[in-house]
């Protein structure tokens, strides 16, 4: 009896020595880097699009016809197809789904999409101050990389690639594992 009391206390002495030296992981820029763009997740400028037109063809059509999306299809991000008598619709590809924010939204007879127009990437930590123990802001630079097919000319104007800026993030450490605060 004596034997079983003694091997217990020594697995429970055990245990607690390794609960008391186990360290939270510590947040360097590496840690950072990945947690600020995760592998496989796009991020970047979206703009909103309609991905139909009930009245494209017909005896009176208007809005965008599939020859005016003809640029989104030959990039392979979207296939346009007819739908009934007088309608058009956009069906996004493996490629071009990857591009979408959330899901389409809308009713039958008018579907819009959020997708995005630029990717952006995060470029260097520039600095990670811990507030506390759990806590600490994280300063980084980041980009606009490339835009996508479903970029406008005027946009592709306006939003410049490769311009550096300054952006800060709140990671707060929860389970032992840190995690961004939006």
């Amino acid at each position: 009896m004596y034997k079983h009391v003694t091997k217990t206390l020594v697995v429970l002495f055990c245990f607690f020595i390794l609960g008391a030296c186990h360290e939270p992981p510590i947040l360097t820029n590496k840690l950072a880097l990945e947690l600020l763009s995760p592998e496989g997740e796009l991020e970047g400028y979206a703009i909103n699009m309609a991905v139909n037109n009930p009245t494209a063809r017909g005896n009176n059509p208007s809005g965008w016809s599939c020859q005016d999306m003809q640029h989104l299809v030959d990039t392979d991000v979207v296939a346009c197809k007819t739908s009934g008598r007088s309608g058009v619709y956009l069906r996004f590809t493996t490629f071009g789904e990857q591009f979408l924010v959330g899901e389409p939204w809308g009713t039958k007879e008018i579907r819009n999409a959020r997708v995005l127009a630029t990717v952006k990437k995060v470029d260097a930590i520039k600095s990670i101050k811990l507030t506390d123990k759990e806590n600490a802001v994280v300063t980084y630079s980041w980009s606009h990389n490339r835009h996508t097919a479903f970029a406008t000319a005027h946009l592709k104007e306006r939003i410049k690639l490769g311009v550096p800026q300054i952006k800060t993030a709140l990671f707060v450490l929860e389970n032992d594992a840190w995690i961004v605060q939006n």
